[in-house]
């Protein structure tokens, strides 16, 4: 077995689980039953898609609705309540992906690209259309591009990291600007004062926080 992950599925007792592991003959999803001793059952899922090159896979985080399957040539997004491939994602080399918080996108990021033609490998999907609604580049190291871009969650907004000191803030219904940027710098020095410092500032990641309801406006 290569890599295996487990969710709750939506609508299901909570004693039940789907599991997909991706092994040497591809994925392989299952209902897992838990209960007395004498009531556990691990089930593999009928009719489920055959994918002999899955590489790695990651269900969606809210309701587990969703398996977004990798393989070498793209994304496969399957629907777990009906084992049927919902749309695949056509990008090569994918390397890491992330799920937006109410399920509706999917971030991918493919290895870095070697020629201009495969350049903004890093990817924002709607997974209704299963088409891209945005895409950038990303020229570190790909298994962490997926994790540059972060939604709110009601996702009204989406922020993606654009160097090691700058943020840039979207409204996630227009992703082609910018509507804020948050940038990291050395605070200034007194008046006349020579600058000898080496700036080395960055943010080593962010995370969206909802405020509770009484410190709203």
């Amino acid at each position: 077995m290569k890599t295996a992950e487990a969710v709750q599925p939506a609508g299901v007792q909570l004693s039940e689980l789907n599991l997909a592991a991706v092994t040497d003959e591809g994925l392989k999803a299952y209902r897992l039953t838990c209960g007395a001793a004498s009531k556990e059952e691990l089930t593999e899922l009928a009719g489920f898609p055959a994918i002999p090159t899955a590489e790695h896979a990651k269900f969606s985080p809210l309701t587990g609705k969703f398996l977004a399957i990798v393989e070498p040539a793209g994304v496969h997004l399957i629907d777990m309540s009906t084992s049927k491939e919902r749309s695949f994602l056509a990008q090569a080399g994918v390397a890491s992906l992330e799920w937006s918080p109410l399920e509706t996108h999917l971030i991918t990021c493919a290895k870095d690209p070697t020629t201009p033609s495969q350049s903004e490998n890093l990817v924002v999907w709607d997974v209704e259309t299963g088409e891209q609604v945005a895409r950038f580049d990303w020229l570190n190291v790909a298994k962490d591009g997926a994790g540059s871009i972060a939604f709110d969650e009601e996702e009204k907004f989406m922020a993606r990291q654009v160097a090691k000191n700058a943020i840039d803030i979207y409204d996630a219904s227009e992703l082609d600007s910018v509507k804020f940027q948050i940038v990291s710098k050395l605070p200034p020095l007194p008046k006349n004062q020579e600058d000898k410092r080496i700036d080395n500032s960055k943010f080593d990641g962010f995370v969206f926080c909802p405020l509770p309801p009484e410190n709203r406006n």
